[in-house]
Order: structure tokens, then C-alpha cells, then sequence
């Protein structure tokens, strides 16, 4: 796979998210989708299912941290999957420290909608 351009449709989701607007993020959900976090904390869900479970939960996120940038932003498309690489800082809220998570999705668009994702997040150094 060679590297292709940012889908518009997933371009705007991020945007939407770099200013903390959480419901416009969630649009790009379909009704029934799935979004997976592999590699969930302890406490946390490993698995969202439903574009209304998915956005309670995405609402919280602004509590908890500020970003600023994405960083080293790196697609590849293979059939109706998207694979995104890229490095979100910013800082945990209340706490003022650096935040620097390095994310790679597994994205399947289907019909104009996001009907699954895999979800591999880490912090990073």
C-alpha cells in the first residue's frame, strides 16, 4: 500500500475533534457502528457499540484532555478500510501535563458512514 491523501470525510472528523466538538466528530458514525479500543485501561470500555454509546463517551474526552495537533499523519486505503497513523498532542486537563498519544485506526467506511473501528492508542513519550 502506498500512502494516500486524508479522506475529506475523516480530514473534518479530526478537525472537529482538535476544537473539542465532540458531536461533530461522532457524525461520521454509522446508527449501528462499533468502535473498538484494543488496548483499553483497565476501568475503561474496550468496545462502543452504537453511534449513541459512542458519542456519551466521546463527550467525556474534553474533560480529560486538551488537544492542540495531530502530528505524523500517515493513511493508507485498502478497499473500504482506511488505516490511519498519527500523534495527537496536547495536555490532561486539570493536570497542565504534556499529552502525546500516538493512535492507529482501522477504519471501515461503508456508504458515507464508519461502520467499524479498531482502535490501537497508546501514549507515547
Amino acid at each position: 500500500m502506498s500512502p494516500t491523501p486524508v479522506p475529506d470525510w475523516f480530514a473534518a472528523a479530526l478537525d472537529a475533534l482538535r476544537r473539542a466538538d465532540t458531536t461533530a466528530f461522532v457524525e461520521m458514525y454509522a446508527d449501528d457502528a462499533i468502535h473498538e479500543v484494543v488496548l483499553a485501561p483497565q476501568g475503561r470500555p474496550s468496545e462502543l457499540v452504537g453511534k449513541t454509546a459512542i458519542a456519551e463517551y466521546t463527550a467525556l474526552l474534553p474533560q480529560v484532555a486538551e488537544f492542540t495537533a495531530f502530528e505524523g499523519f500517515r493513511s493508507h486505503v485498502s478497499g473500504d478500510v482506511l488505516i490511519a497513523e498519527f500523534t495527537r498532542t496536547g495536555t490532561r486537563v486539570g493536570a497542565g501535563e504534556p499529552l502525546r498519544l500516538a493512535y492507529v485506526w482501522f477504519i471501515t467506511h461503508d456508504h458515507g458512514r464508519v461502520s467499524r473501528i479498531r482502535d490501537y492508542t497508546m501514549p507515547r513519550p
